[in-house]
């Protein structure tokens, strides 16, 4: 087995995961009422064309043996025998063979439009049920390995399962038949035949496992995997692996990550191979000894030459269908086994607890508080608050300073209730947070977020994003907004203006950082919310524009209490007050000058800043 590449977390116990039968029967029982639910025209010709499908063979074998046996005693009747029995067998076995295409046609229009239906409904339900999540579910790897579990081709899995579940059943039922066809001519041939696919399908259903057990073990690698083409096929990433020089090294830990999925892949597959093998050969010689024997038979006068037909066709066609039911139920129970990835996912809650559901009332500016506030993130060694009091008066601007992992940026994500704090409260307009409304909460927040996203939109989607409700086809406000907050001339500027396609994913226009973060700040102030967050608003701006954004900033947060998160002292100095953090606790607290004359932390960092202009 290839090594595992430097670094790289490595997969889970190699134990098997034993999932009891009846759970997979339960999960196939939910995936059968879902289709049913979602698509129930296709479903229904599905099963319908199966359940034909699978009654041809046994028709066709004895129509077929029927035809040689009337032709033959036309030909020992002589010239002139009545041709009509002939015929009538050939006329069966014609409208059997025209019904069994017929029914393949109307189970691949059936299957695919299932599969189309299945696929707009399980990704839309993935999605929904995503959205409902909160942000530390999707910083948790373990979430993150279930959503990659529950998200690689829901709407295959389902289909497949389903596909196999329905040739199981039909492939069931038409062994049946066959066999019932077998017992009128040679019974004892069914004996070998289930002493063999009895220890055959036991084989089967232990592969389903393993196959289930190597990707659910190996979620957590192909994510890497995922990450590893990301970083070598993306734009944003592209430029500094070639400075870097990465590429060999990113290639070598990827086909490390692949080479040992890839490896013990093989070795399940060669283990199915051998035993599928073994069973062919066992099944083949009972069969073939078995026909010897009525061959002899039938040169006896013992039995007729269209038994033999009948005979031959239906054991091997029996053969293969055991064969091939055999195979199709490991894969079935292989796809119900991952359905269970897809209804562990749906059953995901979100781990913040249900708020209030009060919504917010507030007429003017917030209102914001934290009393003795404390929050460790999940895994986390130490608290990243502790006990933080901290009153914003309404229309005031707060500018939160301090190192890296001072806190900062979590003490703003717990006002919007990104995350709930472990004591303490945190009060928005007077009411505690975990009263309200959480989305309308979060309305009522205007958001610079550090790493803002780069909307692959138009420019006017890209500012129109920012209270899309409202604004979403509105270009005359879009106009007013882009006037506003100063990116008019940058859009304007553009090849199609307001109706540039913005990034280079699926258009060809794509912007530097620091206009990117222009567009950000625009689609914040787009949202008229009694609370505007900064969090590090100039980082990708040059001068100039940072200049500009000083000039407007009285203006552009008249009527709101606002909160800038900001390494830059020149930033700092559009605040009201200025708080300091560190270590997690409020460590100081004033205007600019007075903690400049106070000669505490911020002054020391004020000055470390200024050294290094």
């Amino acid at each position: 087995m290839t090594a595992a590449p430097v670094g790289l977390p490595g997969p889970r116990s190699e134990e098997p995961i034993r999932v009891p039968l009846r759970k997979v029967l339960a999960d196939g029982r939910w995936a059968l009422g879902f289709t049913w639910r979602t698509a129930p025209a296709p479903a229904a010709l599905l099963v319908a064309s199966e359940l034909v499908k699978s009654l041809v063979p046994a028709g066709l074998t004895v129509a077929f043996g029927g035809l040689v046996d009337a032709a033959s005693a036309a030909v020992a009747s002589g010239p002139g025998a009545d041709p009509r029995r002939v015929l009538a067998w050939v006329g069966a076995a014609l409208g059997l063979s025209v019904l069994g295409g017929l029914t393949k046609i109307a189970e691949r229009h059936a299957g695919r439009r299932l599969l189309d239906e299945l696929e707009v409904r399980l990704t839309g339900e993935i999605l929904e049920h995503a959205a409902s999540l909160d942000v530390a579910c999707f910083e948790d790897p373990a979430s993150l390995d279930l959503l990659e579990r529950a998200r690689r081709d829901p709407a295959a899995s389902f289909h497949l399962f389903l596909l196999n579940a329905l040739h199981v059943l039909g492939d069931g039922l038409q062994g049946f038949t066959l066999a019932v066809v077998l017992a009128v001519v040679e019974p004892w041939l069914l004996i070998p035949l289930v002493v063999l696919a009895l220890p055959y399908g036991l084989f089967q259903w232990r592969t389903a496992a393993r196959r289930y057990g190597q990707e659910t073990r190996y979620t957590t690698r192909r994510r890497w995997s995922q990450y590893f083409v990301q970083l070598l096929t993306r734009a944003p990433g592209v430029t500094e692996i070639k400075l870097l020089d990465l590429g060999p090294l990113l290639l070598e830990r990827f086909r490390a990550v692949a080479s040992q999925f890839r490896d013990e892949s093989t070795r399940i597959l060669w283990r199915s191979s051998v035993v599928g093998a073994v069973f062919v050969v066992l099944s083949s010689v009972a069969l073939f000894s078995v026909l010897a024997h009525l061959g002899l038979r039938v040169l006896a006068g013992q039995a007729t030459v269209g038994s033999l037909v009948v005979f031959a066709g239906a054991a091997a066609r029996l053969r293969a269908v055991v064969e091939e039911t055999l195979a199709t139920l490991g894969s079935a129970l292989e796809r119900g086994l991952f359905i269970q990835n897809l209804r562990a996912f749906l059953a995901l809650g979100p781990r913040l607890q249900p708020g209030g559901g009060r919504p917010v009332a507030i007429e003017g500016a917030a209102d914001v508080e934290l009393a003795g506030v404390t929050f460790t993130y999940p895994g986390a060694g130490k608290p990243a608050l502790k006990d933080v009091s901290l009153h914003i008066r309404p229309g005031e601007t707060v500018a939160l300073v301090g190192e890296n992992g001072a806190g900062k940026t979590t003490l703003v994500r717990l006002i919007a209730r990104i995350y709930d704090a472990d004591s303490g409260r945190v009060l928005f307009g007077g009411t505690d947070v975990k009263e309200l409304d959480a989305a309308d909460l979060r309305r009522n927040i205007a958001w610079v977020l550090q790493d803002f996203l780069r909307f692959e939109a138009t420019a006017e989607e890209n500012l129109a994003f920012g209270d899309w409700r409202r604004l979403l086809g509105n270009r005359r406000e879009i106009e007013e907004l882009a006037r506003h907050t100063g990116v008019a001339p940058l859009i304007e500027s553009l090849p199609a203006g307001y109706d540039t396609w913005l990034g280079n994913m699926f258009g060809r226009q794509d912007l530097s950082a620091g206009q990117w973060q222009r567009l950000a700040i625009a689609r914040a102030l787009a949202r008229p919310a009694p609370l505007l967050i900064l969090d590090e608003p100039t980082a990708s701006l040059d001068v100039r524009a940072e200049e500009e954004l000083f000039r407007r900033f009285r203006e552009l947060a008249a009527g709101r209490t606002a909160i800038l998160v900001s390494h830059r002292f020149s930033t700092v100095a559009m605040a009201d007050r200025v708080v300091v953090l560190s270590e997690g606790r409020v460590a100081e607290s004033g205007s600019h000058e007075e903690l400049l004359r106070r000669g505490g932390l911020y002054a020391e960092l004020y000055r470390l800043n200024e050294r290094m202009r």
